[in-house]
């Protein structure tokens, strides 16, 4: 039986005879073929393996009496038909992988260059057709593509598929007991969904499709007949390295589909991804055993790559590849365009990870006036990084960046105990530093042992902790509260002060405020800029005040760049600010300097 629109080749010579001597194996069976005319699912297959091998021929074929009838086919046409059916009978009668060249029979035709070909099998492990790849040109096919066309062909391929107006839910049965992962026809609705969302409110969907390098490890922990208690370790990875919102769902064996249904930006997209693979990294533990897995992850994203599930999945499967073809533990977008800004982000990761060892990070210092008597009453200490390679990259491209790629512990921990011996060198001098703000991630307030490192850096650097400020953003408390209260009093303790950094970008919630051992708030740019044009900022930054004033907390205006921003700072009874309009950051020689030139002015009064 045949669609209309399925090729059905009749073989001739040889190839008739293996076909049919397969067929007749198979007639008493054929009620059990996981196989039926007419599915969408084998041409979708048939692209899918075209894609990932970059072949421009891909097939699925299954004999049907004394013939091959291709249920997918991409790029066949009547000159490639006689050999490529030669070359699926030739696989079957092998029952293995066949490659031409090398190999006698079958090899290559004026038509066509290369072969690749793995059988498939009924649910009796009997022969039943094939998947064939094929080229015009002479093609490299090493031991990872074998592994990954055996991986389609054996698994992917023998999976229950449903029949026309039957829910496609895959895995419905293997989900039970992981509540926390969604069948396909609800993964379909969600990315529906967030593919309207995205069409209404901008933003990006991501489908990040996961699979598990060296799959067969989780059996060293949960045992071959507890599959369950496997996935349920590898859902509680995905959900912790994903995050909220997201919809996990398990494709096969070793496949799950990650939905970020309202990504704001490719960097999140990648954020999710490092998440992921860096979840996988911890070792897998259940009843006092362990063992080790990686993940390679491909990636498709709405709206550039495709408008519906099927096709978004096909990419990020192409994409997959491209990860476990490379040795796992990684991700690749499939659009060249993504995949060109994600090398870049990974090159500038890496260069990253080395810039402290490396000695490519410096400090500058820009000074914080008092309006009261324009006095320098401290400095903020600002990193700064300069890559032979890269050029200097600016704070707000490499600063999320090391937030994302969990690197920004080690660059954190260098610019505060860098601020810190500094301070003290100037203190040594005999130059008056006041307090030196140094800015803090939600990555390092998290941190259990943060207290105890700044700690050490006061106690290496010998720097009274009065001198000491640490700059916090609003988003970053409210992430942990509990933690940041307790560090924030461990460390009031040592005579450190806190501030709240970019005030009014994040929560804007007073409560925190009365609950955290806040001595000032700074004000973000953003509003200093708009106040004289715009009243609703100009409100904004006056309410900041009032309210501070009330709380007995100290208020520092950000980027104040013009006289007229001053003096309507002024005018609302600001403390402190913070700009170009008073010293653009400074170096250590130049910043060093103004301290020398405001000490001995001082002298002389």
């Amino acid at each position: 039986m045949s669609n209309a629109n399925e090729t059905v080749v009749r073989l001739a010579g040889a190839s008739a005879a293996a076909a049919s001597a397969v067929a007749n194996e198979n007639a008493e069976s054929a009620g059990e073929l996981s196989f039926r005319p007419g599915e969408e699912h084998f041409e979708r297959l048939a692209l899918l393996a075209g894609d990932i091998f970059d072949m421009p021929i891909a097939t699925i074929a299954v004999v049907e009496g004394s013939g091959l009838c291709f249920k997918g086919a991409n790029g066949v046409d009547a000159t490639v038909l006689p050999p490529l059916s030669h070359f699926i009978s030739r696989v079957m009668r092998n029952d293995e992988i066949v490659l031409a060249p090398p190999g006698g029979g079958v090899g290559p035709t004026a038509e066509l260059g290369f072969f690749a070909g793995a059988p498939l099998h009924d649910s009796a492990g009997r022969p039943l057709g094939a998947v064939a790849l094929a080229d015009r040109r002479e093609r490299n096919f090493g031991k990872r593509e074998e592994e990954r066309l055996a991986t389609i062909a054996e698994q992917e391929l023998r999976r229950p598929h449903t029949a026309p107006g039957e829910a496609a839910d895959i895995g419905g049965s293997a989900h039970e007991g992981l509540g926390e992962l969604s069948g396909l026809s609800h993964f379909r609705s969600q990315l529906r969904a967030a593919a309207g969302r995205s069409d209404r409110e901008g933003g990006l969907a991501a489908v990040l499709l996961v699979g598990l390098d060296r799959f067969e490890l989780m059996y060293n922990v949960v045992g071959r007949d507890d599959s369950d208690a496997g996935y349920g370790l590898v859902a509680e990875r995905l959900l912790a390295g994903s995050g909220p919102g997201t919809t996990i769902t398990r494709l096969g064996v070793d496949q799950f589909v990650v939905l970020i249904p309202a990504a704001c930006d490719l960097n999140q997209v990648i954020g999710s991804a490092q998440n992921i693979l860096a979840a996988f990294a911890r070792p897998l533990q259940a009843e006092g055993r362990e063992t080790h897995l990686t993940a390679s992850i491909g990636i498709s994203v709405y709206p550039f790559d495709g408008a519906d599930a099927e096709t978004l999945l096909t990419q990020s499967s192409a994409a997959l590849f491209r990860s476990q073809r490379e040795g796992g533990d990684r991700y690749h977008f499939c659009t060249p365009d993504m995949k060109r800004a994600a090398d870049e982000r990974f090159e500038l990761e890496l260069a990253l990870r080395k810039a402290v060892e490396r000695g490519e990070l410096e400090l500058v210092y820009q000074p914080k006036v008092t309006l009261k008597d324009r006095r320098i009453s401290g400095m903020e200490a600002l990193a700064r990084w300069s890559n032979e390679g890269l050029g200097s990259v600016p704070p707000e491209k490499f600063i999320p960046l090391a937030e994302q790629a969990h690197s920004i512990g080690p660059i954190g921990n260098w610019v505060l105990g860098t601020a810190c011996h500094q301070a003290r060198a100037w203190l040594d001098a005999g130059l008056e530093v006041g307090c030196i703000g140094v800015n803090v991630s939600s990555y390092q307030l998290r941190d259990p042992g943060f207290a105890a490192k700044v700690e050490e850096i006061l106690d290496e650097s010998r720097l009274d902790g009065h001198h000491l400020n640490l700059e916090i953003t609003e988003s970053a408390l409210i992430r942990d509260v509990g933690a940041a209260i307790a560090s924030m009093q461990q460390l009031t303790e040592r005579g450190v002060s806190f501030s709240i950094d970019d005030f009014g970008t994040g929560y804007s919630s007073l409560s925190y405020l009365t609950r955290l051992p806040i001595e000032a708030v700074k004000i973000d740019r953003s509003f200093i800029a708009k106040m004289n044009s715009q009243q609703s900022d100009a409100a904004v930054v006056q309410a900041v005040i009032a309210m501070a004033g009330k709380l007995g907390l100290k208020v520092v205006a950000e980027g104040v760049e013009t006289p007229q921003q001053l003096a309507r700072l002024k005018q609302y009874n600001c403390d402190e600010v913070q700009g170009f309009l008073y010293s653009e950051p400074l170096p250590t020689e130049e910043m060093e300097a103004l301290l020398q030139r405001i000490a001995a002015a001082r002298a002389k009064q």
